[in-house]
């Protein structure tokens, strides 16, 4: 009986705790990097290797960091706020930023989904 009540609230309380996963990455740590200066295993020792596109070169392609926080569901609630925040670095041929930037987005407990 006890551990029938205990697996049942191991259930219900599951949706109550915020998640978090990968790692955030934010605008102040990346003021360092220069677009045609900065070399691709200068980024890789401070951030890791990142998730490689598919359809890209490892070694001159789209890299990027994805992290995302999952905030406790509302009773009622078709969805849980989920924020998504992704730094995404675009090397050139020569193995050198070419481009970096952020994208965010929200989805709200409601379903709708937004930007930042």
């Amino acid at each position: 009986m006890r551990r029938t009540i205990f697996l049942a609230l191991l259930v219900i309380l599951s949706g109550c705790a915020t998640t978090e996963r990968g790692v955030q990455i934010t605008e102040d740590q990346v003021v360092w990097i220069q677009k045609g200066v900065t070399a691709r295993n200068e980024v890789v020792a401070r951030f890791g290797v990142g998730y490689v596109y598919p359809d890209t070169d490892p070694r001159h392609g789209k890299v990027t960091y994805l992290y995302v926080k999952s905030e406790p569901r509302q009773p009622f609630a078709a969805y849980s706020q989920t924020t998504a925040k992704e730094f995404w670095v675009q090397y050139n041929e020569k193995g050198t930023v070419q481009d970096f930037g952020f994208y965010c987005w929200r989805v709200e407990p409601g379903g709708a989904v937004g930007s930042c």
